[in-house]
């Protein structure tokens, strides 16, 4: 008899361990898939912290982030790069004229022409309403203004911009502007650059200038 009730104590010791093992590991397995939930909430949180929304490029924060990367990059020695600054041309009068929803397959179409035109180092970014940044490494300033006239005709060639916007013809200028390893701060260099962008805005539009 004591062995039978032994045998019971024992069973009954060993279900109550196998059940608090059985909850520990359900717990473990739901602490498990919060953790991964949360994990991807938080991803999802930084990439929209970092993407512009509407094109799906880096935003200004992002952009200004890997700037500054590239010139310490520059004062540590690595080669210069070229910043150009891209502005659509008369992006009001769209909006104006032909309604929001045309302006937005117009700045989703720049950005689409961007991506498929320029190289996988190259960063491009919106980093305004209708203000774009390319950041190019290791690139002469001959090289980048020639960057930015493979995009005009990229733009020229480009004949429907997509629903509302099928038939307009868009076109941007830019300034273009290069790195220096003496180069005190991204504000400068932006500085340079929008300078550029100003001269080609106010000497005809549609088309490069270049800010040694």
């Amino acid at each position: 008899r004591q062995a039978r009730v032994l045998s019971r104590i024992i069973a009954e010791r060993t279900g109550e361990l196998t059940r608090t093992a059985e909850r520990l590991q359900a717990a473990d397995h739901e602490k498990t898939l919060l953790l991964e939930r949360l994990r991807q909430q938080a991803d999802v949180a930084t990439r929209q912290a970092r993407e512009d929304p509407l094109t799906g490029l880096p935003n200004r924060r992002a952009f200004n982030e890997q700037l500054a990367a590239a010139l310490e990059g520059v004062m540590a020695g690595q080669p210069d790069f070229c910043l150009a600054l891209i502005d659509a041309d008369h992006f009001k009068h769209i909006n104006d004229e032909h309604s929001h929803a045309a302006g937005d397959e117009v700045l989703q179409g720049i950005a689409d022409v961007l991506r498929r035109s320029t190289r996988a180092p190259d960063i491009v970014a919106r980093i305004g309403g209708e203000e774009f940044a390319l950041l190019m490494p290791e690139t002469t300033l001959e090289e980048g203004e020639a960057a930015c006239e493979r995009l005009r005709a990229a733009f020229h060639a480009k004949k429907d911009w997509g629903g509302a916007a099928r038939a307009l013809r868009v076109t941007f200028s830019a300034g273009v502007a290069r790195s220096h390893r003496g180069e005190p701060s991204a504000a400068l260099l932006l500085q340079r650059a929008d300078t550029a962008l100003y001269r080609a805005k106010n000497t005809g539009r549609d088309k490069i200038c270049v800010e040694a």
